[in-house]
């Protein structure tokens, strides 16, 4: 029966990979292709090795899948413009890994190493792309992330109980995330709903801002077709295949009805031509009541499933793209990563102590260090955003690694728990900013939540850097922190001499 889930879901997969190509060869390639700059295209290629060859001290296995991440990180990116091509090859690839049934070592290390290689690949290029090209993409690399979250967390699982099919923890994910495909692509029988395009002047419809076609009986059949599609295919296959218990189905089916809510929520808005919609305080009251609805849906799927229920609402906020749906989707998947890297360092047991005074303090260093992100962001984007992309992914893993080395465990827990709020606050507020005086970039609200799950996934892939830490004497620590100031002042210098050297000289006031 396990075997028979994954063939399915890997069938809807392909099937959606190849309605989706029939699509590219009607409309053209040229329509699809993808605007990065030129030097990119190695960038994230170099970013995985750099990680690979650190992580080559301890792991060879490890290495390699951080390269194969890469890899298809960026095959991600060319397929971006597709549709749903990407969040497909995500399925597809948790489908391959589901029917090869590693074990949960070595499947616990392969998902990690294969989602850090992806987001090395994707983040930079994703920050890089405009709302329009990168939306894709980010469903993509969300879906990824999600099924590597709740399969990571099923391999926990399924040495805890041995209720139903044997493996129904890491097959379970697989095939409702094949179920939001379905979803996906059923109200698409009806009528195109591509959210990549773009009317900014109003050509198709003229008075709606966004080019959309108002919504009639058409939008409403095919998403209550959808909907009902979905809810009863996930029942079939949780209760009666899997023979796992309701509150799983609830929370999928909750996940699919809050990204129901939230596209239906967006289409509306970017098809009115209501100025009250486009106001700072709809926006405001939009953003708290988003947060309430990730928050209080995130509560209540962990309280009925636990750690894996709140990654199957997660996956299910995916069937229907909204910005709303992949915030949630983004918070929901840290939480079983972040349970993952408890229950493999024996935190579980003992907790994490916030009054503690390292633990307090590497709270405050996420905290600071993802406003600093936004910050700098904000700031230099648009004048470098190449440097500034890569150097934010670089600093991403490179402070989570030396926290857990100069600083501990549990203070690294810490540091990631307060990274991720800070990171859910900045993507609540940023459809208010946005209407406002403060311009916000495409993906300014979002991009936290992507370094919190790098982050996360840099943390469960370094245990033995956090052990050498611990084991290191004061003075070891001292000469390490040293060499790696002169490292990163060598670094700084030279790309400054670089940037001088080759950048073209300033305009004289005579000239101009």
């Amino acid at each position: 029966m396990v075997k028979v889930v994954i063939g399915i879901s890997a069938a809807i997969a392909l099937m959606v990979i190849g309605l989706e190509s029939f699509k590219l060869f009607y409309e053209g390639w040229y329509a699809h292709r993808v605007r990065l700059p030129r030097p990119y295209w190695g960038v994230g290629l170099i970013l995985a090795l750099l990680c690979a060859m650190g992580l080559l001290v301890w792991d060879r296995e490890r290495s390699l899948w951080v390269l194969v991440g890469g890899l298809l990180g960026l095959s991600f990116i060319l397929v971006s413009a597709l549709g749903r091509v990407a969040q497909s090859l995500a399925v597809l690839c948790l489908c391959i890994w589901a029917w090869l049934q590693p074990s949960a070592t070595e499947s616990f290390l392969t998902l990690s190493a294969l989602g850090l290689g992806v987001g090395l690949t994707g983040v930079p290029a994703l920050l890089l792309m405009s709302e329009a090209e990168g939306i894709g993409l980010l469903q993509g690399l969300t879906q990824l992330w999600v099924l590597i979250a709740a399969c990571s967390w099923g391999t926990t699982l399924s040495t805890l109980t041995d209720q139903g099919p044997s493996g129904w923890p890491q097959i379970l994910p697989v095939g409702v995330a094949a179920l939001t495909l379905v979803g996906g692509a059923v109200p698409l029988l009806l009528r195109d709903q591509n959210l990549e395009t773009e009317d900014p002047a109003g050509v198709l419809s003229p008075g709606v801002p966004s080019g959309k076609q108002p919504l009639d009986w058409i939008d409403w059949l095919g998403w209550g077709s959808s909907f009902t599609v979905v809810v009863l295919l996930a029942i079939g296959l949780i209760r009666n295949w899997l023979q796992q218990d309701a509150f799983y189905t609830l929370s999928f089916a909750l996940g699919v009805g809050l990204s129901l809510g939230w596209h239906v929520a967006e289409r509306m808005r970017m098809g009115g031509s209501q100025p009250a919609l486009t106001q700072p305080a709809y926006r405001f009251w939009q953003a708290v009541m988003g947060v309430i609805l990730v928050g209080g849906g995130g509560l209540l799927a962990l309280r009925l499933g636990g750690s894996y229920g709140a990654a199957l609402l997660g996956i299910g906020a995916l069937t229907f793209r909204s910005y709303w749906g992949t915030v949630a989707a983004l918070f929901l998947a840290v939480r079983p990563l972040t349970q993952s890297l408890l229950y493999q360092t024996d935190l579980n047991l003992s907790g994490i102590n916030l009054t503690h005074t390292y633990t307090y303090a590497a709270l405050y260093l996420g905290m600071a260090s993802m406003i600093l992100a936004f910050v700098a962001s904000w700031l230099f984007t648009a004048t470098a955003p190449l440097r500034t992309t890569v150097a934010l992914t670089v600093a991403c893993v490179a402070l989570t690694a030396m926290v857990g080395y100069f600083i501990h465990l549990e203070p690294q827990s810490a540091f990631l728990l307060g990274s991720l709020i800070v990171a859910l606050m900045a993507a609540a507020l940023t459809p208010a900013l946005s209407a406002g005086a403060v311009s916000a970039s495409d993906w300014l609200g979002i991009q936290g939540l992507l370094f919190a799950i790098l982050a996360t996934l840099t943390a469960l892939l370094t245990p033995e850097l956090t052990l050498a830490g611990t084991e290191a004497t004061r003075l070891t620590r001292l000469l390490v922190f040293a060499v790696l100031l002169l490292l990163l002042t060598g670094i700084w210098g030279l790309s400054w001499y670089g940037v001088r050297k080759f950048s073209p000289p300033a305009p004289s006031p005579l000239q101009e």
